[in-house]
């Protein structure tokens, strides 16, 4: 088999040279890991059967060889042809991609507090998280592939609950409820959930994110139950003397004590919540839809492998936005714990180790100082909206946040060094008029200061008249 012609690019593969035309095949080096190219050849030539088939080479590189009979224009058989197509950047990426899509699977699967599932078009149930085993009973294989009707009590079955759930989900975009359902062993358990159609339509199914409630609402029913109680005694001793009138006033501070405790142990709940959401969560989703939007790049022009991340991202995006969406409701426990500046502290070295951007925090004279519960938490979420804002727009390295007590006021300064916008353009949708809201809400005064190319600063002033 000798060589009859040669494009340049074949000495990616073969060492040939200008001058090797008409040279056996077999006696030039080439780089590829592979003993059968020869035997390959042959059989194209006898059996004239096409070969196609991927190879590697030293160098690390993947070829789709494809070798074909040449056919003469009078039909003659006067050799074969090779191709080399190289694929290398393409299994990187699908690669890559099955090693996102794992790690993004690892990720829902991790989180116990939730029940996490998606759902066929049908409403058959398509995966499954631990969450979700541990709330409802059913091990991963038993769920997948029976209906999501099963989760739901007999009478919102024949009510066709399950079904109008989906198309609301369908028409609407989202689907939230609260309502008792059934574990595997026969137990009711109250959960609160959202169901969203994946991708752009319910073609591609839903996915439905939900947590366990039962406590709160058996506790909202003592609660109740309590009341009714109390108000069934207040009537009935209205007439009575001094002294029931004062076993009324005790019966009533129990209902008061039992009030302020359950808040109380509500407040405690929610607040563990949101501590796993953004410590184990919520970042993590960041960090991965990150990882995957600059694999979308390095998958170009591969339409196949970028819908593949397209897929993964949608879903990561999806379930990003229903998690941040329940944590938004939830206290920062650390302004609780620990006060403003060590919350703001712990959040910032947080973010920087998950976005890779360098954050300089300073304080001062506010190590002790405490400001009322809304105002702290105010200030803490315009400091967690305006990183979120570099995160997704700005481009920058770094941040610095200044905290400190003034005569008068608590001054909040965040600052990069990023691309910066028009402040006299229309909102460029980075959540501004919301932070200006917060801040009213509170009577704390914010203005922000930008330009094209040289960073964004954001002020919020605070009188201490709110300081406890």
């Amino acid at each position: 088999f000798r060589v009859k012609f040669a494009t340049p690019r074949v000495r990616d593969v073969f060492n040939l040279l200008p001058g090797d035309v008409g040279r056996p095949l077999s006696d030039v080096t080439n780089t590829l890991i592979d003993d059968d190219l020869y035997e390959d050849i042959r059989q194209v030539a006898d059996r004239l059967q096409p070969v196609e088939r991927e190879i590697r080479s030293r160098g690390g590189q993947c070829y789709l060889l494809r070798i074909l009979p040449y056919r003469t224009t009078d039909d003659r058989i006067e050799g074969t042809v090779l191709t080399f197509q190289d694929i290398t950047t393409r299994k990187r990426a699908e690669s890559d991609v099955r090693a996102s899509e794992e790690r993004l699977r690892l990720l829902i699967d991790s989180v116990r507090d939730y029940a996490i599932f998606t759902m066929e078009p049908d409403g058959r149930i398509a995966s499954w998280n631990s969450g979700a085993q541990r709330m409802f009973g059913y091990a991963g294989e038993e769920a997948i592939g029976q209906p999501v009707a099963v989760l739901f009590t007999p009478e919102d079955r024949e009510a066709g609950v399950p079904g109008v759930e989906l198309h609301r989900a369908a028409r609407e975009g989202r689907a939230e409820d609260a309502r008792w359902h059934l574990r595997k062993d026969g137990n009711r358990l109250y959960c609160s959930g959202v169901t969203t159609p994946l991708g752009d339509s319910e073609a591609k199914g839903f996915a439905k994110i939900a947590r366990d409630l039962t406590d709160s609402r058996q506790a909202q029913s003592a609660l109740e139950q309590a009341h009714e109680m109390l108000d069934a005694r207040v009537q009935e001793r209205t007439a009575e003397l001094e002294a029931e009138m004062r076993v009324r006033a005790a019966a009533e501070m129990r209902a008061t004590d039992l009030v302020r405790a359950l808040v109380a142990t509500q407040e405690d709940e929610r607040a563990r919540v949101a501590r796993d959401l953004h410590d184990q969560v919520g970042q993590q989703l960041t960090g991965l839809r990150l990882s995957l939007e600059r694999l979308q790049d390095y998958c170009r022009p591969d339409e196949q492998a970028i819908g593949e991340v397209a897929r993964a991202l949608s879903i990561a995006h999806e379930i990003d936005a229903e998690l941040d969406f329940l944590a938004w409701e939830l206290r920062p426990a650390a302004l609780d714990d620990l006060g403003l500046v060590a919350a703001v502290s712990r959040f910032l070295q947080t973010w920087s180790d998950h976005v890779g951007i360098k954050v300089e925090f300073r304080q001062a004279r506010m190590e002790s100082y405490r400001l009322d519960r809304e105002t702290e938490t105010t200030l803490y979420r315009i400091v967690q909206e305006a990183l979120n804002n570099v995160t997704k727009h700005a481009h920058a390295s770094r941040v610095d946040v200044i905290l400190e007590l003034r005569d008068t006021a608590v001054v909040l300064v965040v600052e990069d060094d990023g691309v910066g916008f028009d402040t006299e353009a229309p909102d460029p949708g980075l959540g501004l008029p919301g932070m200006r809201e917060r801040a009213a809400l509170v009577g704390a005064e914010l203005h922000i200061e930008s330009t094209p190319g040289q960073g964004t600063t954001v002020f919020v002033r605070q009188s201490t008249a709110r300081a406890h």
